[in-house]
């Protein structure tokens, strides 16, 4: 039985979306979207960072090399580090190392093409592709390697969400010093070093795209991937009504052209038909004066020969 049009725009779904995590090391990208992943499910989330090398990047969610953390590992500062209240300045929310300087562990010059891949696979278009980078502003190459994402998910009808993961400086900074996260790390950053990378130094962001900005300095990782879900699936419902819309729009324009059909064919027919007869009566007309022509002809002959009669008569009277 083949589904009707209205029930294949009641059962359409978009292809999951390309969420873009960019933001500073150790405000939390990882735990955040491992605990997405936790919240969905391993098997609808491909998970890919920096790191993950492009062997990984398969069908198959790609297994960080570092150990998972608790979803809640990050939630409350110790009572020595004093937490500062967010802040709105640029040099705290979005800043970064010039290329030059980045510290070992940067991301790659260029896209990764086994992540362009994942992207465009059909077997791909149900599972969530989850990127977590760190982009400076000045950073031309890894911004370039950003957009060519964003063009290959928009080619491939994804959503690009990108969003801004940010912390306050202070609880950053004891982040990137914690006990738990040396040793997950082979080197980090100490506090004074993360505070040069941040200080003055701002993140790249999409200026045409709206994404999020995701605060993360007071919530867990798993109260941060809630939000993140949330607003990921509210983005995916928008993108799914208005691709409804134009389904139906789409759908009604095909519909009044149907209709139209029979009128243009009927009208198509009644010209051909006048043509038709108008050629029939012009081929008649033709005949006609075809039949006078030949009747006038007739007459000139037998006024002749009445003629001829007359005068050969008086020829003999004479």
């Amino acid at each position: 039985m083949v589904a009707s049009s209205t029930d294949a725009m009641s059962s359409f779904r978009p292809p999951a979306p390309v969420v873009w995590l960019n933001g500073w090391s150790g405000v939390g990208k990882l735990s955040v979207a491992q605990a997405l992943q936790t919240l969905q499910g391993r098997e609808k989330i491909i998970l890919v960072t920096h790191k993950t090398p492009d062997s990984a990047v398969s069908s198959h969610p790609p297994t960080p090399e570092v150990e998972r953390p608790d979803p809640l590992a990050f939630a409350s500062p110790p009572s020595s580090t004093p937490l500062s209240p967010p802040t709105s300045d640029p040099a705290s929310t979005t800043s970064c190392v010039p290329p030059s300087a980045s510290p070992s562990g940067a991301d790659s010059s260029t896209a990764s093409t086994a992540t362009l891949a994942a992207i465009s696979a059909p077997e791909n278009c149900d599972r969530t592709v989850l990127m977590t980078h760190r982009v400076p502003l000045d950073d031309l190459d890894h911004i370039e390697a950003a957009r060519e994402y964003r063009e290959h998910a928009m080619r491939s009808g994804r959503l690009f969400l990108p969003v801004t993961v940010e912390c306050q400086l202070a609880e950053n900074m004891r982040r990137l010093n914690s006990e738990e996260r040396r040793a997950r790390r082979n080197s980090v950053l100490s506090a004074d070093e993360a505070h040069r990378v941040r200080e003055g130094n701002r993140l790249f962001e999409f200026a045409d795209v709206e994404g999020l900005v995701l605060n993360t300095t007071k919530m867990s990782p798993i109260d941060a991937a809630m939000r993140l879900m949330e607003w990921i699936n509210k983005q995916v419902d928008s993108e799914r009504c208005r691709l409804r819309e134009q389904m139906e729009a789409e759908e009604e324009a095909r519909k009044k052209e149907e209709e139209k059909r029979p009128a243009k064919k009927a009208e198509r027919c009644g010209e051909e038909a006048r043509t038709e007869d108008w050629a029939g009566k012009e081929e008649k007309g033709k005949a006609i004066e075809s039949d006078i022509e030949r009747a006038r002809r007739l007459v000139e002959g037998v006024d002749g020969a009445f003629e001829r009669l007359e005068l050969s008569n008086g020829r003999r009277t004479f």
